[in-house]
């Protein structure tokens, strides 16, 4: 594996735990009394590692559901049949962490 592969595989691990870091935080805590601390600790990556790949907490919400939602617009935007489409909400509603 290059150096650059690696950096990427790095780069994508930190960003799954911190997101499954952030949702096992929600389970218990509201996302306003969250701090980066607690979920850098949790998640096991450095506090550089979490500004490397988001902003802010509301980001890495973002990053997580936003291709999810895009892929439902599109759905309905390229007329996939109804049948499908409600089974495609159905799976998102139905597991939050997916």
């Amino acid at each position: 594996m290059s150096a650059t592969q690696h950096a990427q595989q790095i780069k994508q691990d930190s960003k799954q735990y911190l997101t499954t870091a952030l949702f096992q935080l929600l389970a218990t805590k509201d996302l306003n009394d969250i701090k980066v601390t607690a979920l850098v600790k949790r998640a096991g990556v450095s506090r550089m590692a979490f500004y490397r790949n988001f902003d802010t907490l509301e980001d890495v919400i973002l990053q997580y559901f936003g291709p999810k939602i895009q892929s439902l617009f599109n759905d309905v935007i390229l007329q996939v049949p109804e049948k499908q489409k409600l089974g495609d909400m159905t799976e998102f509603f139905s597991n939050p962490v997916h």
